[in-house]
């Protein structure tokens, strides 16, 4: 993700967040409560995956089958877990998405995680949000969730007739979900500052209001 990219993100997810709270205080004080949970489970695997991506060196086949696992295991609890996170904003800001496995549209974070990678991907590609949705990397995790590859060489592994450097997809794919939650930080910086901003112009407006009545 380049800088123009992370700003763009974070453009977006500030429009969501404050629109949320002007339009329902309530709810974004219930969606950021939500999500500081989820974000703290997460940062825990975001903390240990990194640890592994600085840690791989001089793989063998055994590591590299490893490798993979850690590849699946971050696609599934680091990647998967930011897109449900910005699902869920937009979700409470009033847009649809419709689970047609269970007929029903998804309310919340236990509905959102039922609902197939395809579904959020559209989902996010409709809401102008394409460049979160990483279609390569969610291939080579169905690959590595059926044991579809083998070991090809060092931190390598061939799925079909493709060698794929799986080490050096994890490291990219631990960058982009870094990004990817630094824009939403970002984001979450910029609600409190317009929500300063507004308290401020509330009380100003309330004082003003005082000294006329006096």
């Amino acid at each position: 993700m380049n800088s123009i990219q992370k700003a763009q993100l974070k453009e977006e997810l500030t429009k969501q967040l404050i629109s949320l709270s002007t339009s329902s205080g309530a709810s974004c004080s219930n969606f950021l409560d939500i999500t500081k949970k989820q974000n703290d489970e997460m940062s825990a695997w975001h903390k240990a995956i990194m640890r592994i991506t600085q840690a791989i060196r001089g793989l063998n086949e055994y590591s590299t089958f490893f490798v993979a696992t850690i590849f699946l295991s971050a696609y599934e609890i680091n990647y998967v877990s930011t897109l449900d996170r910005v699902c869920f904003l937009y979700i409470k800001n009033g847009h649809d998405l419709y689970d047609s496995l269970h007929n029903k549209f998804a309310k919340n974070f236990d509905d959102i995680g039922k609902l197939n990678t395809f579904v959020k991907f559209q989902f996010l590609k409709e809401h102008g949000l394409s460049i979160l949705v990483r279609e390569n990397d969610n291939e080579l995790r169905n690959k590595i969730a059926h044991l579809d590859f083998s070991i090809e060489s060092e931190g390598k592994i061939r799925v079909r007739n493709d060698i794929i450097n799986v080490s050096e997809r994890l490291v990219e794919l631990y960058d982009f979900v870094t990004d990817a939650n630094l824009a939403y930080a970002e984001a979450q910086d910029n609600l409190t500052a317009d929500l300063k901003r507004r308290t401020e112009e509330l009380l100003r407006k309330t004082e003003e209001l005082k000294n006329i009545h006096k």
